[in-house]
């Protein structure tokens, strides 16, 4: 057995800065227009607001890139 030096994140989590940091975050945060990752990855290749339920106020997000 060998040690590497890479974080895996856990399903449902974001890796920040991809394989070089050992920062994960919940996929909840991505896009959400808070930097959460130091290098602000969590907010890149983000689409725009697609759609508002006036009813229920809740904003769906639409990724694009991925």
């Amino acid at each position: 057995m060998y040690v590497t030096d890479v974080t895996v994140c856990r399903a449902g989590q974001f890796q920040c800065g991809g394989n070089t940091s050992h920062v994960c975050i919940p996929n909840e945060r991505l896009c959400d227009g808070a930097a959460d990752c130091a290098d602000n990855s969590d907010e890149h290749n983000c689409g725009t607001l697609a759609h508002c339920s006036s009813q229920s106020n809740k904003h769906t997000k639409h990724l694009s890139n991925l």
